[in-house]
Formats: C-alpha cells, structure tokens, sequence
C-alpha cells in the first residue's frame, strides 16, 4: 500500500488555505510546515505516509522512526529497505533512521546508549494501541519533548480508550496546551511551553 504523498500534500495544502486541517495528517503536514523542526520522532512508521509528508514540508528534518514491521490489521507492513527506496522516490534524500522493535522496549536503550537525540521538537505516538502500550510510550515521550516542542497522538476517536488515556496526560501535564480533532480517527496535539507564534498563525 504505497501512499500518494504528492496527492496527500496538495490536499493538505488546500486544507490549510481553508483553516480546516483536522486529519491526523493534515495537521503533521501543517505543523512540520511551520516548525520546521530539528529532529522528529515517530512511533509507528508503517508504509511512511506520515514520516515523508513531515519530511517533504520540512526538508532540514532529521527523522527517526520505529516499528516493529510487523503486520498490521492483516496487511504486511512494510520494511526499512523498502521505505528507504520509497522516500528517495519521492525526493527525500535526507533519509531517516529506522529503527526495529517494539518502542517501550528500545527507545529507553537508545536514549541510554546516546543512539538517538535526547529530545525532539516533534514528536508522532502511533504504535501499538493497546492501552498498556500507548501509555507506555507517551510515558517515554512526554518528557522527551524539547522546549517548545509538540506531541501528537493519533487515533483518539477511533479507540476510545486512548481518549481516556490522553486526559490523564492532559491532567498530569497541566503547563501544556492540550487541543483535540474529534474528526476522523481523532488527534490529540499536546504543546510544551514556550508556544510558538507561528504555529498558530496561517
């Protein structure tokens, strides 16, 4: 299942001139767009759809993401040679690092062993979502984000009980600005102070 990244940005795009970006993905595009984040962090890379588009609207991006490459929902997921060959099809030559392994597991090794960045600017918690897991990894990456920095959690609406999950987050974490998409599968956006002008301006 290889995305249309190109088809997927100009719909972004026309999303953003409406003030109507509510997808999981239209918001990724939109704020890597913005930010022009450092580094960016993505839990769940699967076929890549959201690790290129914040790499097309952010080309100075360094990504690094992580799967297990597992299938998933009965499709066979894809590979870290499959996606490299994808994204330099698509003119990303900045490629990510991809990593293998079950986040909760790895990540905490990784930031040990100074493998990956120690804190990053974006942040996509998209993996398994189970509620152990999903709580597991927003554990790991709530504190993790940079000054400034942004978190996004997707599928929200979708699994009810990562709804559940994000308002503890948003009542433990009571300095950030927490906003919420109900639309589609649901995204929860999560803000670290300081906010940036420039996210919120179009």
């Amino acid at each position: 299942m290889i995305p249309n990244i190109n088809e997927d940005i100009k719909n972004a795009e026309l999303k953003i001139r409406q003030g109507c970006t509510q997808e999981m993905h239209e918001i990724l595009y939109y704020i890597a767009k913005k930010m022009q984040p450092k580094n960016y962090l993505e839990i769940g890379v699967y076929f890549g759809r959201s690790m290129a588009l914040v790499l097309k609207a952010s080309s100075q991006t360094k990504g690094y993401g992580i799967d297990t490459w597992m299938p998933h929902a009965g499709l066979e997921n894809a590979t870290p040679e499959k996606l490299r060959s994808f994204f330099q099809g698509i003119g990303i030559y900045n490629l990510p690092v991809l990593l293998s392994g079950k986040s909760y597991d790895q990540l905490p090794i990784l930031w040990n062993m100074n493998k990956i960045p120690q804190f990053f600017q974006l942040i996509l918690v998209d993996g398994a979502h189970h509620y152990e897991a999903a709580k597991k990894d927003l554990e790991l990456c709530f504190p993790r984000l940079s000054d400034g920095g942004i978190l996004i959690f997707h599928d929200t609406v979708l699994h009810p009980h990562l709804a559940d999950l994000f308002l503890i987050f948003k009542r433990k974490y009571t300095d950030f600005l927490f906003l919420e998409s109900h639309f589609g599968q649901g995204t929860g956006i999560a803000f670290k102070p300081p906010l940036s002008e420039e996210i919120f301006c179009r």
